[in-house]
């Protein structure tokens, strides 16, 4: 039946005059949580008022204070409420010139003093005392934790107005009780005149919302509006307040009293079947959404109390909630204006700063009578289910409505946190539906079963998704017996489509949370794998391949415009992972996949496809490789597998060579550039300075990459289970490649690069930095054979010396010098590296300073130098002469010690070796002491 709310327009103020009055019980009860969430609720409406608010805080006695004194708040004590009640009648009899009053009233316990009299007596007296002002007197009251019902009712009822009640059982709802209280006492208070009857509503938003008890007979009904300071008056029609549109009937609902279980029964039925109003508009239906969850979510609340009363003798606790409950619609127009803040400050970019209503009327408007000729001669395919409407209708009748193919999902509640992980896609439909249509189908599906049961009415026993609050378990049912409980939007037509790009912050929250304000930019990556998923379902239909095409243009948009999509997974990361397989460890494989192909259907390059698919099979061997349950985690096996890679299954040893020295043919500028390359990557071997030996007398040969190493692979019964060709091929098929197995031959397309992928998960797991792939079966070779700074020698002569020495010093770049330090001064001791000190000592030019300063701090950039930065370099030269070379010496000594690094035991100057034959040349690297300063 229609219901007649009054709405008039008043005043956007608050109630900030400093006549709100915080009594809070301070008892010893109260310690710890409770009473710090009463301060930080204090300071917090403090600061955000900079009104001082008195504040009595009582136990057995009251101590007056404020708002801004909060923190100095202290539990202790027992509870006695006659001295509260007392000083409230006291300070109300006391004004000289008497104004209304809130009192917010908080108690955690029972009255301790075990005199009764004496408390009703004070009850009495300031029952009387707020009878005799000639204002308001309200008391609200907020019970926390063990209080009595009953008590607590009597309490509200003492001012000349009765006051609100809510109840906490935990102390961080007990800060939100505070808050809900003293956003209630802030709002503006009013009373607004229809003849005789008077009725008294607060407002902080502009929009007071009253319900009235009697339908009024006269045309023209004259209001008297008034504060506590001002009074006007104003005139409506009685037509106006029981001809509601959509918004004005969910408000009358919202503030529509229950007080038995058939009365929420019959309210639930009635908001779930109430029909989307078109006549609203754009944000007046996201309101109405907003109030229909309010108004749901508290009557579910209140099935469960009642359901726990039938069950067993009612506890106290079940009754203070149910009381709570009944004062709860009186919050929510506060309380929704502070959600929809903080949802709208989310997404401000999308909701805020874009005129959503504006655009997409503009959109309508300005349509070009082709566009609609373009539209109407398509309008036979897409036709809404549910209204019957078909697209030209649609399109005309509402700017801020769209076309959606239904879908059947599985949600969860870690879908809002994790939405690409926690949304399964159970079916598509043949269903086309409207947005608004699939709304109201929903709302209805749910009022068809019993409220507040969690069966799924007619779903056959499934459910999709277990979990409060998020789920939808009551589905559509299309012709063919189709069910759906999600849509998605379809492209269909450019000028459609601009309304589904605007309107992307709506549907993508709401498919994922079921929250219109839902939205967030990692949903937009989950939707490129709600599309694989749709292709994998392919039913081979031409209908079903035209809504997986339209889906398509939907997702080509997000990842090539959508700045939400760029954000969150990053403009350069497809790039990235295509060209450098290792670059994203940890990366779902299936999202660069359909950026891949997406990609190539849109330029038609086949190559880009098939560079993606090799990359994404060679990233699922990487994490076969190095999950948890993997056999080549450790032991033999990884080890066997890299030398069948790189040597083959026929072992053969061939002889080593000595490696010549440098020549004077060798251009220093190429010589240098081999050494800054080494540095960059020590799998590149560079060109040797002096002649160099192996300690070794024969090496096993690196043989070809060939279709061996693939072979290997595909029949490895570990590796091969890991790979996936069903969805790629899929997906060529869907691009017009015919080949047998084409993703298959995208992966055999490079053998070497299969192989270097799989020595680096094999030998390294997560990529070193100083290890690229390129270079990775050197780097392997090496690890398995013997590595380069133990097999490699080179003689200490004064004539190598002094070539290294000069190589080194006159290096025109710093990474050059590093790069045969690295090479020959590996051990960070010896008479090389003592050489090259002193010759840059001597030298003291801007390079030679440079080049000291970054083998002190072992950085060049941000690259060490050595790999053992926990180990810092002491240079055998006096203190004194390094710091004249080295101005910003103490600076390093700073890093060395915050860094908590550490120095070798330094031997007697003439480097003669001790007993154990250690010197400074020969360092015995466990003796090591923590920096202090070089000295």
């Amino acid at each position: 039946d229609a219901l007649p709310i009054l709405e008039v327009d008043v005043p956007s103020t608050n109630n900030s005059n400093g006549n709100i009055i915080c009594c809070v019980d301070t008892s010893g009860s109260m310690a710890g949580a409770p009473i710090n969430n009463v301060k930080a609720v204090l300071s917090d409406v403090y600061s955000s008022t900079q009104v001082d608010y008195p504040v009595y805080q009582y136990h057995t006695s009251v101590t007056k204070t404020s708002a801004s004194r909060a923190a100095d708040l202290v539990a202790g004590g027992g509870t006695a409420f006659a001295c509260v009640f007392d000083e409230i009648a006291k300070t109300i009899r006391a004004a000289k010139t008497p104004t209304a009053s809130t009192w917010i009233f908080m108690t955690d316990g029972e009255d301790m003093s075990g005199n009764p009299n004496n408390l009703r007596l004070s009850m009495e007296k300031l029952k009387l005392a707020a009878r005799a002002c000639p204002e308001s007197v309200t008391i609200h009251v907020i019970g926390f934790g063990t209080v009595k019902e009953d008590f607590l009712e009597s309490v509200r009822r003492l001012g000349n107005r009765e006051g609100l009640f809510r109840y906490a059982n935990q102390s961080a709802e007990l800060q939100n009780s505070f808050n809900d209280m003293f956003e209630y006492a802030a709002a503006q208070q009013y009373t607004v005149t229809i003849g005789s009857k008077t009725y008294v509503g607060c407002s902080n938003d502009g929009t007071l919302s009253l319900l009235l008890d009697e339908v009024f007979d006269e045309p023209i009904l004259h209001l008297s509006v008034s504060t506590q300071d001002k009074q006007w008056h104003q005139e409506i029609t009685a037509q106006s307040l029981s001809q509601l549109n959509g918004l004005q009937h969910i408000k009358a609902l919202n503030l529509l009293p229950v007080e038995d279980e058939p009365q929420v029964r019959e309210l639930l039925t009635a908001i779930r079947q109430m029909p989307t109003d078109s006549s609203l508009g754009f944000y007046q239906k996201m309101e109405v959404d907003q109030i229909r969850k309010e108004i749901e979510a508290r009557m579910l609340e209140y099935i469960a109390l009642f359901t726990e009363i039938k069950m067993s003798q009612v506890p106290e606790k079940v009754k203070l909630k149910l009381n709570a409950l009944r004062h709860d619609a009186t919050f929510s127009n506060l309380q929704r204006k502070k959600a929809l803040d903080l949802r709208v400050s989310k997404n401000v970019d999308y909701f805020k700063k874009t005129d959503i209503p504006g655009i997409l009327n503009g959109f309508r408007t300005e349509m070009s009578p082709e566009a609609w000729q373009e539209i109407r001669s398509i309008k036979d395919e897409w036709v809404d289910i549910y209204s019957g409407c078909d697209l030209e209708e649609i399109m005309r009748r509402s700017s801020d409505n769209i076309l959606c193919l239904g879908i059947l999902v599985r949600r969860c509640e870690q879908s809002k946190q994790s939405p690409d992980a926690k949304l399964v896609l159970e079916s598509v439909s043949n269903m086309i539906i409207s947005y608004d249509s699939f709304l109201d189908a929903m709302r209805r599906a749910k009022s068809n079963a019993p409220a507040g049961d969690n069966d799924n009415s007619g779903n056959g026993g499934s459910t999709y998704g277990q979990f409060e609050g998020i789920n939808e378990t009551y589905c559509l049912v299309g012709t063919g017996d189709e069910k759906i409980n999600a849509v998605i939007p379809l492209y269909i037509h450019k000028e459609h489509f601009k309304r589904v790009r605007i309107l992307e912050g709506l549907w993508l929250g709401h498919l994922y949370t079921l929250d219109s304000y839902g939205y967030d930019k990692s949903q937009e990556v989950a939707l490129l794998k709600l599309l694989a998923d749709m292709i994998k379902l392919d039913t081979h239909t031409s209908r079903y391949r035209q809504f997986v095409t339209e889906f398509e243009k939907v997702c080509q948009f997000i990842i090539n415009e959508s700045l939400g999509f760029q954000s969150f997974y990053g403009s350069s990361t497809f790039d990235s992972f295509i060209n450098n397989t290792f670059c994203r460890s940890h990366c779902d494989s299936m999202v660069p996949l359909i950026i891949g192909y997406l990609k190539a259907k849109e330029s038609g390059d086949i190559n880009l496809f098939e560079k993606t698919v090799q990359s994404v099979l060679l990233q699922d061997i990487r994490q076969a490789i190095t999950s948890a349950n993997s056999p080549y985690r450790k032991g033999q096996a990884p080890l066997d597998l890299c030398r069948s890679l790189l040597y083959g299954h026929e072992e053969r040893t061939v002889s080593v060579v000595e490696r010549p020295a440098l020549s004077s043919n060798h251009d220093p500028d190429y010589v240098e550039k081999s050494y800054i390359k080494y540095f960059r990557d020590e799998t590149s071997l560079p060109i040797p300075v002096v002649a160099e030996t192996s300690s070794v007398d024969s090496r096993l040969p690196i043989i070809p990459a060939d279709d061996a190493v693939i072979a290997l692979v595909l029949k490895d019964p570990y590796l091969s289970q890991h790979l996936s060709f069903d969805l790629p091929n899929q997906l060529f098929g869907l691009l017009g490649v015919t080949k047998s197995t084409p993703s298959q031959e995208a992966f055999q397309k490079d053998p070497t690069l299969v192989r270097q992928a799989l020595l680096m998960a094999l030998a390294f797991g997560d990529v070193p930095p100083h290890v690229q792939l390129s270079g990775v079966c050197d780097a392997v070779d090496r690890k398995l054979q013997g590595d380069i700074d133990t097999s490699v020698k080179f003689d200490e002569n004064p004539e190598n010396i002094k070539t290294i020495t000069y190589v080194a010093c006159n290096a025109k770049t710093v990474e050059g010098f590093a790069g045969v330090l690295k090479k020959y001064c590996s051990r960070r001791c010896g008479k090389v590296i003592d050489a090259i000190v002193h010759e840059l000592m001597t030298q003291r030019d801007a390079s030679s300073v440079e080049k000291l300063t970054a083998l002190l701090r072992n950085r060049v950039g941000h690259q060490v130098f050595f790999r053992n930065d926990e180990l810092c370099f002491c240079p055998s030269v006096p203190v004194a002469e390094l710091r004249e070379v080295i101005v910003d010496l103490h600076s390093i000594e700073q890093e060395n010690k915050k860094a908590n690094r550490r120095v070798l035991h330094r031997y007697r100057p003439s480097n003669k070796p001790n007993r154990h034959k250690h010197s400074n040349y020969n360092p015995n690297f466990n003796l090591t002491y923590p920096f202090q300063c070089y000295s």
